[in-house]
């Protein structure tokens, strides 16, 4: 199905780019960009001076047994306290929350930033719900990834960073 399936994580980008589906399966999250991701210039997948999105695109994380379903979601919200003061609520959820929000609902997750530790991504994102104004700030983490592969058919060079 793909053409490009790499172990490539440090030669793409997921700044802007929105998650249009999620998946759990066993041991594995797939992570799907209907508008792509970025290859980073100068790389072995983008020899360009340019970085580069991708059509549409998938990451796969792949995670050890014991921790697939720890992948941990966190919302945060505002809320006004007795009319006054306004302090920000976290809430914990989990990847299925966010897999119905985004399957079946039609949610997109933008990614802000990302960091790769010790086998661990966390994600500061964007939930973008039915209108585009309509956002709500979250995390993303995921452990204990054994390795995460970058999926892609074809680059597109008039979509350049």
């Amino acid at each position: 199905m793909w053409k490009h399936r790499e172990e490539a994580e440090d030669q793409i980008r997921l700044h802007d780019c929105r998650a249009t589906y999620i998946a759990a399966e066993q041991n594995r999250i797939l992570m799907g960009f209907a508008d792509g991701f970025w290859l980073i210039r100068k790389t072995a997948y983008n020899l360009t001076e340019n970085t580069i999105k991708t059509a549409g695109s998938q990451l796969v994380f792949y995670l050890d047994d014991q921790y697939a379903d720890d992948v941990t979601v966190y919302i945060f919200r505002q809320k006004q306290l007795r009319g006054k003061k306004w302090v920000q609520i976290r809430e914990c959820k989990d990847i299925q929350w966010l897999m119905k929000m985004i399957n079946q609902k039609g949610a997109q997750l933008e990614i802000i930033y990302e960091y790769g530790y010790y086998r661990r991504r966390l994600y500061i994102c964007d939930l973008i719900l039915r209108h585009p104004t309509d956002r709500m700030e979250c995390q993303v983490e995921i452990p204990a990834i054994q390795k995460m592969e970058c999926c892609w058919n074809e680059i597109d060079p008039k979509r350049v960073w």
